[in-house]
């Protein structure tokens, strides 16, 4: 999420934002960058347990998907209609 914010703001500059973070220097919004910088600070503190118990899990959601793709042939929703 923080990562996003920080490139919307710079790819699409003139979108509508109904809500503005603080603290910002220019387009650059400072918060989000520090919640980024203390993620990664974070991840450094686990153990390598962790990260394979991620992996698998990621691994186990895309197989999980990949099933109910062929499963369903592609088709698992209908397309939105216009109003």
């Amino acid at each position: 999420m923080n990562i996003a914010l920080v490139v919307l703001r710079y790819r699409q500059p003139d979108r509508e934002r109904p809500f503005r973070v603080p603290i910002a220097l220019g387009r650059l919004p400072l918060l989000p960058v520090l919640g980024l910088l203390s993620t990664v600070a974070l991840m450094f503190h686990f153990e390598s347990q962790v990260y394979l118990a991620g992996a698998a899990t990621v691994l186990a959601g895309l197989g999980g998907f990949a099933v109910r793709h062929i499963w369903t042939g592609g088709s698992h929703s209908k397309p939105c209609e216009g109003d």
